[in-house]
């Protein structure tokens, strides 16, 4: 007598390159290339091959760019593995299989977070989304932490689409003269990589349960991203840089804004050859967007000018803060700056941005405020011939004008870590130079007690 039995299948691999990434063995996998391939359900079925094989030695976790990002990857993980009868733990954010094998769900918000995972062992690693980090340095930070003490397969999994932030890096990695489904070295560490792609057509559940979601897709953006999201083309964007133009939002009537701040990006040197200077003037609205002013000062300034341009936005403006990189401030620029401000009473909160080596992590914040559309600029001649071409032709690398871009940068990364500054007020603000400059000015007009006046009088001759 046969017994039939009935088994629940949780979830199984799609046919196509779901399946073929799900059995791939290469040490890296990058997944996807187009909008709804099915990229999240093929790390947390492919982290369920490697539970078995790793048992309570597998260890795992998935990265998101941010917390709502992440919280997609935990509803499906529920849907998934509470049928097998694993066990989530909410406040840790943690999948315990019943195996002992474990799964963490992480999200990376800011680079310097990977830094709070030294001394992290995982067997597994995962980056969804990788396109929306800007830089892959947090993601190669994050390689040191995989190894294992019980011998289980290391592995290191991406997915991604064209069009994002890191569309540069991830078409650079992965794309660019390699053959998709065939894997090659990495330069430097010899570790096989591969980029499997996947298409809306190849995921059926998606496209058989919703047809209209590729209609959908269709009229939301530009013809280039609609071809990268339906058929996972990496030739875009067509201007080649990170700032996709229909990012670009721009106004004739200045919204409603608040306390104005200015931002700076000061050049090092003043020859023609080198950057030019740029600094602004911005404000936020209710709602949460930058709007830059139409006062700007662009151009080759020395260190005196700099500070004059600086001063006087900030007269005009009536300016509460000044965002700028910190090296300029500890360097030739502070002195100048904090003395004239003493002098002509033009009072404000400078904010120091630590300056990045790295272009790209130095703009992250910029760009993504630019691609949420968070970001107004003034329409007329100053946008469309100057701002404009430096932010489509930004390429992170120093190759191409990026003093508006670096300017912009100050702003926001002084604005993620400066919510606890409060505006300076003129009878509690204090020069911190102020000490220095009154050692200067004693040793040139003498107090009256040190003065002898007939000092000189009796060696006069008669």
């Amino acid at each position: 007598m046969i017994e039939e039995l009935n088994h629940l299948i949780a979830w199984e691999p799609q046919p196509g390159p779901q399946y073929l990434a799900i059995c791939c063995p290469v040490y890296e996998v990058f997944f996807g290339g187009a909008r709804g391939g099915g990229k999240t359900d093929y790390l947390l079925g492919d982290f369920l091959n490697h539970a078995e094989i790793g048992g309570k030695y597998a260890r795992g976790v998935i990265f998101r760019r941010t917390m709502p990002e992440l919280d997609d990857v935990i509803r499906r993980s529920k849907e998934i593995y509470t049928v097998l009868g694993m066990d989530y733990r909410e406040q840790a954010k943690e999948w315990v299989f019943t195996n002992g094998a474990t799964l963490r769900l992480r999200y990376l918000d800011r680079d310097a977070d990977a830094d709070s995972y030294q001394g992290h062992a995982y067997s597994w690693m995962a980056f969804d989304e990788a396109g929306n980090w800007p830089s892959p340095a947090p993601i190669d930070k994050l390689r040191g932490c995989l190894r294992s003490a019980h011998r289980v397969p290391c592995r290191i999994r991406l997915t991604g689409n064209p069009g994002g932030v890191g569309h540069n890096w991830l078409k650079e990695r992965y794309i660019d003269g390699h053959e998709p489904g065939v894997p090659f070295p990495d330069q430097l560490t010899g570790a096989l990589r591969v980029f499997i792609p996947s298409k809306l057509s190849d995921n059926k559940i998606l496209t058989e349960s919703d047809p209209e979601y590729a209609n959908r897709l269709a009229g939301a953006g530009d013809p280039w991203l609609v071809k990268a999201w339906l058929e996972g083309d990496w030739s875009g964007p067509p201007i080649g840089g990170i700032i996709n133009p229909t990012w670009l939002r721009t106004y004739t009537a200045q919204p409603k804004i608040g306390l104005v701040d200015l931002c700076a990006d000061l050049a090092y040197r003043v020859k023609q050859t080198a950057d030019e200077s740029a600094i602004g003037a911005f404000g936020m609205t209710e709602t949460g967007e930058m709007v830059f002013l139409p006062d700007m000062k662009i151009g080759h300034l020395d260190t005196l000018a700099s500070v004059e341009a600086i001063l006087e936005l900030a007269k005009r403006h009536n300016a509460q803060r000044l965002f700028v990189g910190r090296d300029m401030i500890t360097g030739s620029i502070g002195p100048f700056l904090y003395k004239l401000m003493d002098e002509r009473k033009v009072w404000f909160t400078v904010v120091e941005v630590a300056q990045h080596q790295d272009q790209l992590l130095r703009s992250r914040s910029f760009i993504a405020r630019t691609q949420q559309g968070k970001i107004l600029w003034p329409e007329g001649d100053l946008f469309r011939k100057i701002i404009h071409p430096q932010l489509v032709g930004y390429d992170g690398k120093g190759e191409q004008r990026d003093d508006i871009v670096a300017m912009a940068a100050h702003a926001c990364m002084g604005l993620d870590s400066a919510s606890n500054y409060t505006p300076a007020k003129p009878p509690e603000w204090k020069n911190p130079d102020q000490s220095r400059w009154d050692a200067i000015d004693r040793r040139k007009k003498p107090s009256a007690a040190s003065a002898v006046p007939d000092l000189f009088g009796s060696r006069r001759k008669p």
